[in-house]
C-alpha cells in the first residue's frame, strides 16, 4: 500500500485526537494508544468484515441454492402416488434441487405415452412444484435416445392422435453388396454380378456378411466323414468361421478363427450354436495377415493347427459326416486363398482349388438374391486407388442395363444400405430431417400439450442420452437418403466417396473419405440437435446433450457420434457423463472437454455432467467427490448424480442415491460441498490457450485407417497441458476455415490474439495428425503474424487433406518464420504442455513443479478466479503465483467460507500464496485488484503457518499455528512498510496414539466387540451399515494447554465424531482430522466414532469396512511475535556433506541492522529424519554481522542429489532469522568402499547372500537393471539377505530403487536381524521408468554380530508400492573420536535487567554431536550430577549455579559448562513524602538486586528519571506521583504525594541497600545521613545544583532492631523538612528536624507518621 499525504493526514489526526482524549479524560492511556496506533488500511478491513469480491457472490456459494445437483431417477417399478411423493421429499430433504427422470427397462406398468404415463409424470410435475424441485424429462422412453418410443417406426396412438408406421425413416447402415473383376472391352451385365453369398476377388473367395451374411458350404461332400481340411486365409473383420462336417446350413462344426489368434469349437445342431471350446488370445498374432489352417476330423476328435501350432484337441460325436464351408455374421468378413480337402488316414485329395478361375467359385452351393436397398454401383481399374478413376454406374445398375466397359481390367462394386434390426429396429434415422422431426412432435409436442403450464418453470427441459448417427452400431458407416443431398451441394462424387469409405485409396480417398463422415455428423448434427434445440428454444424450455463414446478422440467416436463439437452447440447445457471406470482410466480427464469448450466460446453459462454412474455399490462417498471435483476443474458446473431407483434392490447401475443406501444420510453435505464447487465453476472461464482439434484428419481415417494417429496425440497433449498447469479449450478445425457447421468462428486480432466467440486465446497447441486443412493453416499464418503462440505437439501434420502438400507446407514455412521464437514444434504430443508453460501460458505458477496438479481460471467482474485441484496420491505443499497482482480470497467448498488470504505477496509476476492442496480437495481462489491489502503476511516459513497479522504499538504481530516445535519467519506489510521477525513455538505434548483395543459395536445387533483396529470384514464380511468404536484417553492440564486434532487415520467410508457426549462433527472422506481441542477436558475423555461403509459389502464386494486407524491425538498450538522492520538477516549460508553421508556442516553468516547486539544459536531443519545439532551461541553486534556453525544429522534415508535444508538462527528472546539452503548429499555409486555388496536379480549374487523370500517375490529387470521385488500390491510381502558388517559398528546402508513408468508412493520396512530400524517412504511423481538411490544409517546398536539379516518387507497398506531393489552395499563407518557439545539456554516468563530475573526460570540443554546415536545429558545444581530429560527449574532467589556435560555414544564427554542465575522476585520497598512546602523526600530500599532508580511525575503519566529531573521542572510541587524499581526492574506500587498529606510508615531490612533522595539543600553543601539513636553514619552526598541530595548506601547488617531516627545532617540546618512534624507524637521526643524510626520485628526498620506537634520551621536553603 503506497502511503499518500491522505493518508498520513488522517493517522496524524488519529493521533492528534487520542492525545487531546487523555487530557480531557476521555479513554484510558491503554486504549487511546492502540486506538491511535490503527493503520488506515486496518481501518478499512475492520469496517468492512464481508468481503465483497467483484462480480462473485459470496452467499451463493457459502448457501447454494441454483447450483446443486439433481439427480438422475429411473422408472423401473410400479408406484403409487403416496411412494412418489416419498422420494421426491426423502430427494428434497438431501439438498437435490432438480430431478432427472428416466424410464428404466423394468416392472413398470404404465406404458410409455399412455394415459397412466401422462397421469405418473403430472403427479410427479405437481408434487415437485410444490417442494420447489425442477424436473428434467427424458426424451424417450428408454436409453439410448432416437427411438420415439417406437412411434415413428411402429406407428401408434397417443391421446387422440394415431401415427402412421413409417419404417422407411429406420436406422440404415452402409454395406457391400459385392463385388466382381472383369475384363473391359466388351458389355458387362451387371445384374449378374451381385447377389451371391460368395465373391471371387483378386483370386480370393471373400464371404462378407455386409453383402450376405450367413453359411455357404461347397456342393460337394455330404458324405465326407474323416478328412483335414487345409486353407490359407485372411481375416477382414472379425473372425473367419470355417464349417466342417455340416450337412446343411443348421448342422455342423464351426471353427472360428479370432482376429487376437483365438481358435473358438462351437457346435451348430438345428440351427442354434453351442460353445465347445473358447480359445485365449496368441501373443503377436497379427489378424490382418494372411495365415495357414489345418483342421482334422478323425472320429469324435476335432484338432486344429494354426500356422504350424497346434491346438488341444476337442472331442464331440455329434456329427459324423458333412461338408466343407465358410460362416460370416454380424460384422464378419474373411478370404479363403486355398482350400484342400483330403481323407484321412491317406488317399486323394477330396477337393483342391487355388480360386485362379472366375468360375471357381460355383464349386460353393451359392445363394443369390436380388440386390435392393442400392447406394452405389462404382467400377474402377484393378488396383487403382484414384477415386477419379471411379464410374458412377449406380444409374445403369438400376435401369438393368448392361455397362459398355472401357478396355482393360475392372473392379466393380456394389453397396447397398441395410436397414438395422434386433435392438435398433425401434430406432428412427437420426440423419433424417422428416424423421427428427417427427421424432420432435411426437415426444416434446405430446408433453407439451399435456403440459404446458409447467413448461419453463417446474419442467425446466428434456434430457437426452447418447445417441448414435444413424443408430447403427458394428462399426458400420452410417446411411441416410437425405446425404445425397449434402454430397450434391458439396460437390462429391457420391459412387467415389462411398468406395473410398469401404476401400483404402490412398491420400485421396481419406480425402473423400472425410467428406462422408464430415457429410453425416453435419446432417446428424442439423436433423437431430438442430431440431430439438430450436423446439426447446420455442417453448421455453432447455436440452441437455449427453453424446455417446466422448471418453474416446475425436477420430475414435466419430463413426458413433460425429462430431461432439458442433453437436453440443445446439444444446442449452451442453453435457457428458462419468461412468463405469472412467475415473480409473483416465478418462475423466477427456470427458468434460468438448461441452466445457463449446459453452464456453458460445457463452453457455452451464456444463452438465452425469456423475458417478455404474461404478458400483462399493463405490464411497470420497470416490464422489473425486469423480465431481475432476469434473469440475476441467469445466463441469453442473452435476447430476447417477442414480437413484423406484426398485433400487435390483439397481443395474449402482451406487444408488436414495435412502435405500448406507450413506444416504450424508447426501446433505454432499449436496453443500458440489453446490459450492458448482457455483464457484458458474463464473466465466478465461483459457488463454486452445487446443485444436483436427477434425478432417479424424474424418479421414475412419473405416479401417490409424484412428491412433490423430486420437493418441490429441490426447496426449491435453493431458500434457494439465501436467503443467495450462488451462485450455478445445478448438475445431473448422472454426479456423469457415465451416459453416461452426456457429463461432475464429476471428484474428491485431494485438496477436484469437477471438473465437466469447472466448480470447494467445496461444494455439496444434497436435500432429495425418491431415490439416490448407484454410485452417492459412488462419494459423495470420495469427502467428499478428504475435500469437503456436505450439505444434510432435510436429507439424502430414498432409493437406486434399492434397495440397506443397501449398501447406509452404504455409508451415511462413509460419515459423512470422512467429520465431513464439511457435515451436516440439517432438512428441507429450511435450507441449512444458513447451506451453514456458511460453508463458500456465493458469499458476507453482514454485514446486507437480505433473498433478490441474487448475481452470476465471475472469468476471475484474476478478480473476482460480480452480486449483491435485488429482496425486500425495499432498503438494507450494508457493502457487496467480497471474494477477491482488488480494487473493479462499474458496473453500467443504467448510462454506470465504476468507482472505493471511500470507501473500504481489509482486510483478502476479499474487504468490503458500498452498497444501490435499489429494482431491478442491480449492478456489479469487484475485481482485481493487481490494485494499492491508495487514498480512508476506511470507512464512517455517514450524507454522500464519493465523493472524496484527497491530503491536509501533510494529506488527503474528501469530502462528504449529503442530511441531521450532521457528517460524514471517514477513508481513501493514500495507505501507514491511515487517519481520520469527515466531518460536516451544516444545509440544507428545501425540497420542489411540492405539491398542477399541470397543466395536456393529449396527446389526451382533455382539460388542474389543480388539485393536481392523476391518470388519473378518467378522461380518457382508454387512454394510455403521459400527460404533469407542475407547478412552486420559489426559492432564499440560496436556491440554495445547489444541488437540483427533486422526482418525484411514477409514471405510465415513465417520461421525463425538467425544464426551458432544458430537464434534462428521468425517466423510480424507483427511478424517477434526479439532477436538473443545469437547477433552482433564482426565478421562470418551471417544465414541460411528463409521459407515458402502452397500458393496451386502452385495459380496468384501471391501474393508471400518475404522482402520491409526488413530492418533496431535498436538497444535498459537504462538506470536513482533515483527519489526529491521529484522535479523542470514546473508549467506553453505552446507558440505559429510562423505560417511551421516551429517552435513552448515555455516551461516547473521546480519543485525539493529542498534542491539543480539546472542543465538543456528538450527537446521529439513525433510523427515534429518535432526538438528546446534552448534555453541554466537553473539552478533548491533550493526554488524558473525558467522555461525551447526550441523545437521541425517538419521533417515539421504538421497543422491540435492536435499533442501532451511537454517534458523534462534535468539533467546524470540527474534530469529531463515534462510532456504540446497545441500548436496550426492554420493559415488558404486560406493568406493564397503564391506559386502548384493546383485539383487542375479542368481549367484543373491545365493552368495542366502536370500529368503515370500512366495510373491520375483525377479526381472525394470529401468535397465536386474531387480528383486516383494509383490503388486502384496501386503507384507518380503525379501531378506545377509550381509558382512562389523559387530558392534554402525554402517551405511547404500540402495538402488528402481520404478516403472507409473507414479508410486513406494514405502517399505526394513529390518536388522528381526528389528524394524527404519521405514522407507518415496513419493514419485515421474510417469517414466526410472531409479532412486539413497543411503542409511544402521546404528551400532542393530549390529550384533559380524553378519546380519536384512529384510525389506511391503507394508500392510497395499496403496504403497512394495520394494524393488536392484543393489545394496554395506559400507563401514570410521571411529567416532569427536566429543559432542552442549549448550545451555535460559528461559523465563519474568526476565529482568542487568543480568537478573524476575522470577522462576528453566535452563535448557542442547547436545550436538557429529553422528547419529542417543546423546547422555547430565547436570548439576549442587546436589550431585543428574541425567537431563527436561528443561531444569530454578527457583530459588538469589544466585544458582548449574553445570552441564554431555557423553556420546562412543563415550566422548564434553567438557563442563556453567550457568548461573540470578533471581530477585521481589518488590523494592519504598516511602515518599511531599511536605507543605513542596519539598520532596524519599527512600527506597532493596535486599537483593539493590535500589536502581526512582521515577517521578507530575500528572502520573510523564516520568522523569530522578528527583533532579522533577525539581527541574518544578521546583516546589503541589502533588507528585513516585515509583520505585530495583536493579532487576522489579516495580513497587506508584506512591502519590500531596502537601499536607501525612507519608506512611516505611519499613526498611537491615543489612540491605539503601537509595535515598531529598530537596530543598543549598546547592553545593554536602549532607551526612546517619541512624540514630547510637549515630551511625550511612553516607555523605552533596547537594546538586537543584539543591537535591541523592545518597546510595546499606544499612548495617548488625544494627540494633527499635525505635530510631533518620537524620540529614548539614552545616546550618537538619533536612527533613519541618513541615513533616506538625504535632505532637507518642515516641520519645524527637529533636527538632528530626523524623521518627522504629526498628521493629528485629529486622525492618519502621519509618512512622508522626502525629501533629508544633514545632519551628526551619529555612534548609
Amino acid at each position: 500500500m503506497t502511503s499518500t499525504p491522505l493518508a498520513r493526514s488522517a493517522r496524524l489526526v488519529a493521533t492528534q485526537v487520542a492525545v487531546a482524549a487523555l487530557v480531557l479524560g476521555l479513554v484510558s492511556p491503554v486504549a487511546a494508544a492502540q486506538e491511535s496506533m490503527v493503520s488506515p488500511a486496518l481501518a478499512a478491513v475492520q469496517a468492512d468484515p464481508d468481503l465483497s469480491i467483484p462480480g462473485w457472490d459470496t452467499d451463493a456459494f457459502i448457501n447454494p441454492t441454483a447450483q446443486k445437483p439433481a439427480v438422475l431417477w429411473f422408472w423401473d417399478r410400479p408406484q403409487s402416488e403416496a411412494q412418489i411423493d416419498a422420494k421426491l421429499e426423502s430427494i428434497h430433504a438431501a439438498g437435490f434441487t432438480e430431478t432427472v427422470i428416466f424410464r428404466w427397462f423394468g416392472n413398470i406398468p404404465e406404458a410409455y405415452f399412455s394415459q397412466a404415463w401422462f397421469d405418473r409424470v403430472e403427479h410427479l410435475l405437481d408434487k415437485s412444484r410444490e417442494l420447489g424441485l425442477k424436473v428434467w424429462l427424458d426424451n424417450d422412453d428408454k436409453f439410448p435416445s432416437g427411438s420415439a418410443g417406437g412411434f415413428i417406426i411402429n406407428g401408434g396412438t397417443v391421446g387422440d392422435k394415431t401415427y402412421a408406421p413409417r419404417p422407411d425413416l429406420a436406422v440404415k447402415t452402409l454395406g457391400s453388396a459385392g463385388s466382381a473383376t472383369r475384363r473391359g472391352g466388351s458389355a458387362i451385365p451387371l445384374d449378374a454380378l451381385f447377389g451371391s453369398s460368395l465373391q471371387l476377388e483378386d483370386g480370393q473367395v471373400k464371404a462378407d456378411s455386409q453383402s450376405a451374411p450367413g453359411i455357404t458350404l461347397l456342393r460337394d461332400g455330404a458324405d465326407w466323414s474323416n478328412y483335414t481340411v487345409a486353407a490359407d486365409f485372411t481375416i477382414v473383420r472379425a473372425t473367419a468361421g470355417f464349417m466342417v462336417r455340416s450337412a446343411d446350413k443348421n448342422n455342423g462344426y464351426l471353427v472360428d478363427v479370432r482376429t487376437d489368434g483365438g481358435v473358438d469349437l462351437w457346435r451348430l445342431q438345428g440351427g442354434n450354436f453351442s460353445l465347445l471350446r473358447q480359445d485365449t488370445p496368441r501373443a503377436g498374432f497379427d489378424g490382418a495377415a494372411p495365415h495357414t489352417i489345418s483342421i482334422a476330423l478323425d472320429g469324435p476328435q476335432i484338432a486344429v493347427t494354426l500356422d504350424g501350432v497346434a491346438e488341444a484337441p476337442q472331442t464331440d460325436n455329434t456329427f459324423a459326416t458333412g461338408r466343407v464351408g465358410m460362416r460370416v455374421a454380424g460384422n464378419q468378413a474373411w478370404l479363403l486363398d486355398r482350400l484342400v480337402v483330403t481323407p484321412i488316414p491317406t488317399g486323394a485329395a477330396l477337393y483342391s482349388n487355388e480360386f485362379t478361375d472366375d468360375s471357381a467359385v460355383t464349386d460353393f452351393d451359392l445363394a443369390t438374391t436380388e440386390l435392393t436397398n442400392v447406394v452405389a454401383v462404382a467400377a474402377r481399374p484393378v488396383g487403382s486407388t484414384d477415386p477419379a478413376q471411379v464410374l458412377d454406374l449406380t444409374q445403369t445398375y438400376l435401369d438393368g442395363e448392361a455397362w459398355n466397359a472401357p478396355a482393360g481390367n475392372w473392379r466393380i462394386e456394389a453397396y447397398k444400405y441395410n436397414v438395422r434390426g434386433g435392438d435398433r429396429a425401434e430406432y428412427a434415422d437420426t440423419m433424417s430431417l422428416e424423421a427428427q422431426e417427427l421424432y420432435n412432435e411426437i415426444v416434446f409436442g405430446e408433453y407439451y400439450d399435456r403440459f404446458e403450464e409447467y413448461f419453463g418453470t417446474t419442467l425446466v427441459g428434456f434430457a437426452d442420452d447418447e445417441p448414435e448417427v444413424a443408430r447403427h452400431g458394428d462399426d458400420l458407416p452410417p446411411w441416410s437418403p437425405d446425404l445425397l443431398e449434402r454430397f450434391e451441394d458439396a460437390g462429391v462424387n457420391k459412387a467415389a466417396a462411398v468406395v473410398s469409405v469401404m476401400n483404402d485409396l490412398g491420400a485421396k480417398g481419406a480425402a473423400l473419405r472425410s467428406a462422408y463422415y464430415r457429410a453425416a455428423s453435419d446432417q446428424f448434427v442439423d436433423a437431430y440437435w438442430k431440431t430439438k434445440y430450436e423446439w426447446a428454444e420455442e417453448h421455453g424450455v432447455s436440452v441437455i446433450t449427453n453424446p455417446l463414446y466422448d471418453e474416446y478422440g475425436p477420430a475414435g467416436r466419430l463413426h458413433e457420434t460425429g462430431n461432439l463439437m458442433t453437436q453440443h452447440q445446439w444444446a442449452h447445457i451442453p453435457g457428458t457423463d462419468l461412468i463405469y471406470d472412467h475415473i480409473d482410466n483416465g478418462w475423466v480427464r477427456n470427458l468434460p472437454r468438448e461441452p466445457a469448450s463449446v459453452a464456453h466460446q458460445l457463452g453457455r453459462p452451464l456444463v452438465y455432467d452425469e456423475l458417478m454412474g455404474a461404478m458400483g455399490w462399493e463405490t464411497p462417498l470420497s470416490e464422489v467427490r473425486t469423480g465431481t471435483a475432476m469434473s469440475a476443474v476441467r469445466g463441469i458446473n453442473k452435476a447430476l448424480y447417477h442414480a437413484t431407483f423406484d426398485a433400487p434392490a435390483t439397481a443395474p447401475y449402482p451406487p444408488t442415491f436414495d435412502d435405500n443406501n448406507v450413506w444416504w444420510k450424508f447426501m446433505p453435505q454432499v449436496n453443500e460441498w458440489t453446490g459450492r464447487l458448482m457455483e464457484f465453476g458458474r463464473h466465466t472461464t478465461s483459457a488463454q490457450t486452445a487446443v485444436l482439434q483436427l477434425q478432417r484428419a479424424a474424418e479421414a481415417v475412419q473405416n479401417g485407417g490409424n484412428q491412433g494417429s490423430v486420437d493418441a496425440p490429441f490426447i496426449a497433449a491435453q493431458h500434457s497441458l494439465e501436467d503443467n498447469q495450462v488451462d485450455f479449450d478445445l478448438l475445431d478445425e473448422g472454426a479456423l476455415s469457415d465451416d459453416p457447421a461452426i456457429l463461432a468462428h475464429a476471428v484474428v486480432t491485431r494485438d496477436g490474439r484469437l477471438e473465437v466467440g466469447e472466448m480470447t486465446y494467445s496461444a494455439v497447441v496444434v497436435p500432429t495428425a495425418p491431415y490439416l486443412s490448407l484454410a485452417a493453416a492459412e488462419t494459423l499464418l495470420e495469427f502467428a503474424e499478428a504475435g500469437g503462440e503456436i505450439v505444434f505437439a510432435g510436429g507439424v501434420p502430414g498432409a493437406e487433406i486434399d492434397g495440397k502438400n506443397a501449398e501447406l507446407a509452404a504455409v508451415f514455412t511462413q509460419i515459423a518464420s512470422a512467429g520465431g521464437s513464439r511457435v515451436v514444434s516440439t517432438p512428441a504430443a507429450s511435450s507441449a504442455g512444458i513447451t506451453a508453460r514456458e511460453l508463458g501460458q500456465s493458469a499458476v505458477t507453482l514454485a514446486a513443479p507437480s505433473a498433478n496438479v490441474r487448475v481452470l481460471r476465471f475472469d468476471q467482474g475484474g476478478t480473476s478466479g482460480y480452480l486449483l485441484l491435485n488429482e496425486g496420491a500425495a499432498a503438494v505443499t507450494t508457493d502457487v503465483t496467480l497471474p494477477t497482482p491482488g488480494v487473493p480470497v479462499e474458496w473453500d467448498p467443504e467448510a462454506g467460507t470465504v476468507d482472505a488470504f493471511t500470507t501473500y505477496s504481489i509482486g510483478d509476476d502476479g499474487t504468490t500464496v503458500p498452498l497444501e492442496l490435499l489429494p482431491d480437495v478442491p480449492v478456489g481462489i479469487t484475485v481482485s485488484p481493487g481490494l485494499a491489502e492491508g495487514l498480512h503476511a508476506l511470507s512464512a516459513s517455517g514450524a507454522g503457518t500464519v493465523e493472524t497479522i496484527e497491530v503491536d504499538g509501533e510494529a506488527l504481530r503474528a501469530t502462528v499455528r504449529s503442530t511441531a516445535a521450532g521457528v517460524t519467519t514471517v514477513k508481513a506489510t501493514d500495507g505501507t512498510d514491511s515487517y519481520s521477525g520469527s515466531v518460536i513455538t516451544a516444545a509440544l505434548p507428545a501425540t497420542v496414539a489411540l492405539g491398542g483395543d477399541w470397543t466395536m459395536q456393529l449396527g446389526n445387533g451382533s455382539a460388542a466387540v474389543t480388539r485393536p483396529l481392523a476391518s470388519w470384514t473378518n467378522i461380518a464380511p457382508n454387512y454394510s451399515g455403521t459400527a460404533t468404536y469407542t475407547r478412552s484417553v486420559t489426559l492432564t492440564a499440560a496436556q491440554l494447554e495445547a489444541g488437540w486434532t483427533l486422526d482418525l487415520g484411514s477409514v471405510a467410508n465415513a465417520a461421525e465424531v463425538t467425544v464426551n457426549g458432544e458430537k464434534v462433527g462428521d468425517r466423510i472422506w480424507a483427511p478424517y482430522t477434526l479439532d477436538v481441542s473443545d469437547a477433552l477436558e482433564v482426565g478421562v475423555n470418551e471417544i465414541s466414532i460411528v463409521v459407515t461403509n458402502t452397500d458393496g459389502n451386502s452385495r459380496g464386494s468384501g471391501q474393508a469396512s471400518g475404522l482402520l486407524g491409526p488413530v492418533s491425538l496431535d498436538p497444535f498450538t498459537t504462538s506470536s511475535a513482533r515483527l519489526s522492520t529491521a529484522p535479523l538477516e542470514i546473508t549467506a549460508a553453505t552446507a558440505v556433506m559429510h562423505e560417511s553421508s551421516q551429517f552435513a556442516t552448515v555455516t551461516a553468516t547473521i546480519s543485525n541492522p539493529s542498534g542491539a547486539a543480539v546472542t543465538g544459536t543456528l538450527e537446521i531443519s529439513g525433510p523427515a529424519g534429518w535432526t538438528s545439532r546446534a552448534g555453541a551461541a554466537v553473539t552478533v553486534p548491533g550493526g554488524g554481522s558473525a558467522s555461525v556453525t551447526s550441523r545437521v544429522l541425517a538419521e533417515g534415508f539421504v538421497p543422491n542429489g540435492a536435499v533442501p535444508l532451511t537454517a534458523r538462527f534462534v535468539v533467546v528472546d524470540g527474534a530469529a532469522a531463515s534462510r532456504a539452503i540446497s545441500l548436496d548429499a550426492s554420493f559415488p555409486s558404486p560406493p568406493t568402499r564397503f564391506s559386502d555388496y548384493v546383485d539383487f536379480g542375479d542368481g549367484p549374487s543373491e545365493t552368495a547372500h542366502n536370500l529368503e523370500k515370500s512366495a510373491t517375490s520375483g525377479s526381472n529387470t525394470e529401468a535397465g537393471l536386474t531387480r528383486r521385488y516383494g509383490g503388486y500390491r502384496v501386503p507384507d510381502a518380503w525379501y531378506e539377505v545377509d550381509l558382512a558388517v562389523t559387530k558392534d559398528k554402525a554402517f551405511v546402508l547404500q540402495g538402488i530403487e528402481t520404478y516403472n513408468a507409473d507414479p508410486q508412493q513406494k514405502s517399505y520396512l526394513i529390518w536388522v536381524d528381526g528389528v524394524l530400524v527404519k521405514t522407507r517412504l518415496n513419493v514419485r511423481d515421474l510417469r517414466q521408468e526410472g531409479t532412486a538411490e539413497y543411503r542409511v544409517t544402521i546404528p551400532a546398536e542393530y549390529v550384533t554380530a559380524n553378519t546380519v539379516t536384512v529384510r525389506f518387507q511391503s507394508r500392510s497398506n497395499p496403496d504403497f508400492a512394495d520394494p524393488s531393489l536392484a543393489d545394496i552395499w554395506a559400507i563401514p563407518l570410521a571411529d567416532d573420536t569427536v566429543a559432542p557439545t552442549v549448550t545451555a539456554t535460559v528461559e523465563s516468563t519474568l526476565p529482568g535487567l542487568n543480568g537478573w530475573l524476575r522470577g522462576p526460570s528453566t535452563v535448557t540443554l542442547t547436545a550436538s554431536d557429529d553422528r547419529p546415536g542417543d546423546l547422555a545429558i547430565e547436570y548439576n545444581t549442587g546436589s550431585g550430577w543428574a541425567a537431563y530429560t527436561a528443561p531444569i527449574p530454578v527457583t530459588a532467589e538469589g544466585s544458582t549455579a548449574v553445570q552441564y556435560r554431555v557423553r556420546d555414544v562412543a563415550g566422548n564427554t564434553s567438557p563442563t559448562g556453567t550457568r548461573t542465575l540470578r533471581i530477585d522476585s521481589v518488590l523494592p520497598s519504598s516511602w515518599a513524602w511531599l511536605s507543605s512546602a513542596g519539598r520532596v523526600t524519599s527512600v527506597t530500599q532493596d535486599g537483593r538486586s539493590g535500589p536502581t532508580v526512582g521515577d517521578y511525575s507530575l500528572d502520573g503519566t510523564t516520568w522523569v528519571r530522578g528527583l533532579g529531573a522533577l525539581v527541574a521542572i518544578e521546583k516546589k510541587p503541589r502533588e507528585v506521583w513516585f515509583r520505585a524499581t530495583d536493579a532487576a526492574g522489579n516495580t513497587a506500587a506508584v506512591l502519590h504525594l500531596e502537601r499536607e498529606k501525612l507519608p506512611p510508615t516505611l519499613q526498611i531490612a537491615a543489612g540491605q541497600a539503601i537509595l535515598i533522595e531529598a530537596s530543598g539543600f543549598i546547592p553545593g553543601k554536602v549532607v551526612r545521613v546517619e541512624l540514630h539513636s547510637k549515630p551511625t553514619v550511612l553516607g555523605s552526598a552533596r547537594a546538586s545544583s537543584a539543591g537535591v541530595v541523592t545518597l546510595a548506601g546499606a544499612v548495617p547488617a548488625g544494627f540494633p532492631p527499635g525505635a530510631h531516627s533518620l537524620v540529614l545532617v548539614a552545616p546550618a540546618a537538619v533536612v527533613i523538612p519541618a513541615e513533616l512534624v506538625t504535632t505532637g507524637v507518642d515516641l520519645p521526643w524527637l529533636p527538632i528536624g528530626l523524623a521518627a524510626l522504629l526498628l521493629a520485628g528485629g529486622a525492618f526498620l519502621l519509618i512512622r507518621r508522626p502525629r501533629r506537634s508544633r514545632v519551628s520551621q526551619l529555612e534548609l536553603e
